[in-house]
């Protein structure tokens, strides 16, 4: 049996590997409540009950028999701007593909910083 960390660090890489292009982050529930929330940001309002169901799917063979819940929090883009704006996404170019197009990925707001912060100490 996995210990909560681990089953952190599971469900976050799991919900990072099939909707790469979201920031996600584990959040927690109220006092004392067995278990954790996993919010996802910027998701196109099209894709929030695909990724909620996924994180569903996840409670469901990771959690049963357990009193441990995953909840998703899914956040549109709209509510991501109001409330989350630091979690915003940046499309950055990741190269060439070998059809020639370029390739696409997705960085947040932070995570360009930190890089912006590592570059000038350099």
């Amino acid at each position: 049996m996995r210990n909560e960390q681990q089953l952190r660090d599971s469900v976050l890489t799991s919900v990072r590997r099939v909707f790469p292009y979201y920031p996600v982050r584990i959040e927690e529930l109220g006092d004392n409540e067995p278990g954790f929330s996993v919010g996802v940001f910027d998701v196109p309002k099209e894709d929030v009950k695909q990724v909620e169901e996924f994180i569903f799917d996840l409670d469901d063979k990771l959690c049963e028999g357990t009193n441990t819940v995953i909840l998703p929090i899914v956040r549109n883009r709209q509510v991501t701007e109001a409330y989350y704006p630091n979690l915003l996404t940046l499309w950055v170019n990741a190269g060439e593909t070998e059809k020639g197009r370029s390739s696409m990925s997705k960085v947040t707001l932070d995570e360009r910083a930190a890089n912006e912060d590592f570059a000038k100490a350099a």
